[in-house]
């Protein structure tokens, strides 16, 4: 009934294009009714010529969600060589709020947890001689050194902007941002997702951070210890806003 309901919208809408982050009816309408259709996503930089490769579920995944696109717009914030047709990469889409936002050096480490039942992160961070903000436990509350927040965007986005550095999964959003505001990054990426593994291991290779697969005190400690080194890779990153893509969607 919801598909009904979306090709019912799709026929008395008459798009000329159809725009996708991929999102997999809305490809497969334009596909039927021979629609144009354009991909944004960080998915299809599957695209490239990767340095590490992907599993065949991981593209047969992808290529299920968007099973055909005129054009491919890639976000992405490392930049290998593209190897299909129509496909161009651009830097992450960041929102306003995240570009407006006033970059201040603070004394905590901003910390994104989007697993209530990780029990080890809490009693980790403790043993870390440094101030933490964390995100995803739904409640405030100061625990020694940790503070718990509940998720509000304005904050979350003032925290982000003034941390000395963050950890988080390897999620393409959070990270892209993080890179904009020039702010280090312990990626910790849901296990076996492939996606936030490519990302964190490209976030280490180019200098921004630390990828590692479970958030402890020696990891942390180590991380605290290189954000010198970080910082100054960071520093050479050029920032861009939006610009560019919405220039190559009007065109």
């Amino acid at each position: 009934l919801y598909n009904l309901k979306l090709i019912g919208i799709f026929l008395s809408f008459k798009p000329d294009v159809v725009i996708t982050d991929l999102e997999p009816f809305s490809c497969y309408f334009a596909f039927i009714f021979g629609k144009k259709c354009i991909s944004i996503d960080n998915q299809h930089i599957i695209n490239t010529e990767l340095k590490m490769k992907h599993t065949f579920l991981d593209r047969l995944i992808i290529r299920l969600m968007i099973i055909k696109a005129d054009n491919y717009i890639v976000t992405t914030f490392f930049y290998p060589k593209v190897i299909r047709r129509n496909t161009e990469l651009f830097p992450p889409i960041n929102r306003e709020e995240v570009i407006k936002a006033k970059i201040k050096k603070g004394d905590f480490i901003l910390v994104y947890q989007t697993s209530k039942s990780d029990k080890k992160l809490i009693p980790e961070l403790g043993l870390v001689d440094c101030k933490f903000v964390v995100y995803g436990f739904d409640k405030n509350k100061i625990i020694d050194n940790i503070r718990l927040k509940k998720f509000d965007e304005k904050e979350f986005i003032k925290d982000m902007s003034n941390c000395k550095a963050i950890i988080c999964n390897g999620g393409f959003t959070l990270i892209g941002e993080a890179i904009y505001l020039k702010k280090p990054v312990l990626s910790v990426p849901v296990k076996k997702q492939f996606e936030q593994v490519r990302n964190a291991i490209y976030l280490e290779r180019l200098g921004y951070g630390k990828y590692c697969k479970d958030v402890t005190k020696e990891n942390v400690k180590k991380f605290i210890s290189e954000l010198g080194k970080y910082k100054k890779n960071l520093g050479k990153y050029k920032r861009e806003d939006n610009h560019k893509i919405i220039q190559r969607l009007n065109e």
